[in-house]
């Protein structure tokens, strides 16, 4: 994939994502980082951006495990190689955190007789589910989490409430309540 230029098919972008070096951590987190970012910067429908955010969930599931072995093998307070893994790991979920703010941010703008809720629910349950991650990521990192994230973490949850959404759930996951609790007991 060009660094500059954002491939918006979800075929070719989930083709490049099954081609990334993830026995590398550092250059895989690199890539995965450059990418997430320009989408977060590529003008495009919230929908698309949604689709290919999935993608890029598919894509951490893959990387991750072996990020976290790496990252708690050794002292991250010691070991400059976890320092920086975990500097990766957690810039990854920011991005992934703002990323799916923005998405939702654009669902919730955009008014039409024929918008579902669902996709909406959708985003936000991933943007709580990523928040949750930052947070618990930053916690056993040592890390400070990104500026404006416990206002963005209140914001969500209240927007939740308001619509009556906090009770809702994805398959095999916490409920929006929970997820929100759970961040703040981190």
């Amino acid at each position: 994939m060009d660094p500059k230029r954002l491939d918006t098919q979800p075929e070719s972008m989930a083709r490049w994502l099954d081609a990334l070096p993830y026995s590398n951590l550092e250059e895989c987190g690199r890539q995965l980082l450059d990418g997430l970012r320009l989408l977060g910067h590529t003008p495009m429908d919230a929908s698309a951006r949604h689709k290919l955010l999935k993608l890029y969930l598919g894509a951490l599931d893959r990387y991750f495990p072996a990020l976290e072995t790496e990252i708690l093998q050794d002292d991250v307070a010691s070991s400059a190689r976890s320092r920086q893994l975990a500097m990766v790991a957690v810039a990854l979920f920011a991005s992934v955190f703002s990323t799916f703010k923005q998405t939702l941010a654009e669902r919730l703008s955009k008014r039409s007789l024929l918008d579902r809720e669902q996709p909406k629910i959708e985003l936000l349950l991933y943007s709580m589910m990523s928040a949750r991650q930052l947070a618990n990521l930053s916690m056993r990192c040592y890390c400070p989490l990104p500026q404006g994230f416990w206002h963005d973490c209140h914001q969500l949850f209240r927007l939740a409430v308001e619509r009556g959404w906090h009770e809702r759930q994805l398959d095999n996951d916490d409920s929006l309540r929970v997820i929100y609790q759970q961040i703040l007991l981190l």
